[in-house]
């Protein structure tokens, strides 16, 4: 019995340690790019936005750049707007 209190608290610490190191990562898994600097993250999503809309309609490269200004977009957001709340 007290070694299944022990295992239990054991195994909870390495839990916590653990998702305390998954938040404390820099960039989220897939990130496109993002600095970490607001003025040059939102630079950064204009140009890729500006960059996949100037694409013409039958390029080839059209879809892959909606996509990765879609996750730029997506990683952008997830890192500032809870800055803004």
């Amino acid at each position: 019995m007290l070694m299944r209190r022990y295992l239990s608290r054991l195994l909870a610490l390495v839990l916590v340690v653990c998702m305390g190191l998954m938040g404390c990562s820099s960039a989220p898994a897939g990130s496109i790019g993002l600095s970490g600097s607001y003025r040059q993250d939102t630079l950064a999503v204009l140009d890729n936005l500006r960059a996949a809309l100037q694409l013409p309609d039958d390029s080839p490269e059209r879809i892959s750049a909606q996509a990765q200004a879609r996750q730029l977009l997506n990683d952008f957001t997830a890192r500032y707007v809870e800055m803004t709340l």
